[in-house]
């Protein structure tokens, strides 16, 4: 399998730096890797980090917000992958970062099967919730901080095309998360069968190291180890985007 990477960015030049970085460690100094950014204050910082590791860049001229800026980082996996022909696309929010090997061994085993066309994490554990304001991800049955989708699995023009339906006026707000979204392509476009769901991406195996960190699951100390092991120190902001932004927090599909 060869594999396109598109990380989804804002605000947090050193997540973003960190995420290129173990990307690379894992699946090769080659892996070409788009970042596809959200305007903001810090998207000069951003720009430079991704051209400093030769990485694509796209960002819009202006903010689009937290639900359809997430969506968008999708669509351009979607056509980042198609441009290039990889095989695979997998797109990563900025603050889950992939630690071990097993993190790829378990998508590339997955992918073997011929029919599998998305891979991705499923329900968090209560008891693994490390801070009390994120305790709301463990009721997804599904995550979308990391996904993984087969080169012609569906279209950038299919999956926005599905996403404006669910947002028509009258919708519930939560028809505009990315959660279920997906929970809704997976049942309806994938047949509830041509996908998996990776334990390997989805709960930490006691006494075992951590394949992978997520904001939701770790403590800032774990983003430290793993920035330490790649020559980068400094503060890991891992509060809730509500509590980042206060009241310029943007929860809400403008765009896609």
């Amino acid at each position: 399998m060869t594999y396109s990477i598109a990380i989804g960015a804002y605000k947090l030049p050193q997540f973003v730096e960190l995420c290129i970085k173990r990307c690379r460690t894992l699946f090769g100094p080659d892996v070409p890797i788009l970042v596809s950014d959200d305007f903001s204050d810090r998207s000069t910082a951003i720009r430079a980090i991704a051209n400093a590791h030769e990485c694509d860049y796209d960002c819009p001229a202006k903010r689009r917000s937290h639900f359809s800026g997430d969506m968008q980082v999708f669509i351009n996996a979607l056509k980042f992958c198609e441009e290039l022909e990889t095989d695979a696309v997998v797109k990563i929010s900025q603050r889950f970062i992939p630690v071990l090997p097993a993190f790829k061994d378990a998508m590339d085993t997955a992918f073997a099967n011929g029919d599998v066309q998305v891979c991705l994490p499923g329900q968090i554990h209560r008891r693994q919730i490390a801070r009390r304001e994120a305790m709301f991800y463990s009721k997804f049955g599904i995550l979308t901080d990391v996904l993984a989708i087969r080169r012609g699995a569906i279209t950038p023009k299919e999956l926005i095309d599905c996403y404006r339906k669910r947002c028509h006026p009258g919708s519930r707000p939560s028809d505009s998360f990315a959660e279920t979204t997906w929970g809704c392509l997976l049942a309806e476009r994938f047949g509830g069968r041509r996908h998996r769901i990776l334990p390997e991406w989805t709960n930490h195996q006691p006494n075992q190291p951590k394949v992978y960190l997520r904001k939701s699951q770790a403590k800032e100390t774990d983003y430290g180890q793993i920035g330490a092991m790649e020559g980068m120190a400094g503060h890991w902001d891992l509060r809730e985007w509500r509590l980042i932004e206060m009241r310029g927090y943007k929860p809400k599909p403008d765009v896609v």
